[in-house]
């Protein structure tokens, strides 16, 4: 599934398919990959925040799974990408303010 991911968005350039970084970043977490899935994240951030947003929730789901089934991967790894998502989330929902579209006017 990554190789046929890694193609689609080859063949998409120079448009960004964010929707196929967001599955592949699924996929990632699937296979344990927890610093691929992260670096998919930051390039939906950057790119398209709805797909960033769709990944972050699965990241967080991926999360409350191993913490209580750690499934060969160590403990720490699941507090830290646990902490790394509560930072990220954060940054997201303040950003989310400073968009044109926003009607926050403290600015």
């Amino acid at each position: 599934a990554l190789e046929m991911y890694d193609q689609a968005i080859e063949l998409a350039k120079p448009k960004f398919f964010s929707e196929a970084v967001e599955y592949r970043g699924e996929a990632y977490l699937a296979l344990n990959r927890i610093d691929d899935a992260r670096k998919a994240y930051l390039e939906l951030f950057a790119a398209d925040r709805t797909q960033a947003d769709g990944l972050m929730e699965a990241m967080k789901k991926w999360v409350a799974a191993h913490k209580t089934d750690p499934a060969g991967v160590s403990p720490d790894a699941v507090t830290g990408l646990e902490k790394w998502l509560d930072e990220r989330d954060g940054l997201a929902k303040q950003t989310r303010l400073m968009g044109t579209t926003s009607r926050y006017s403290g600015w």
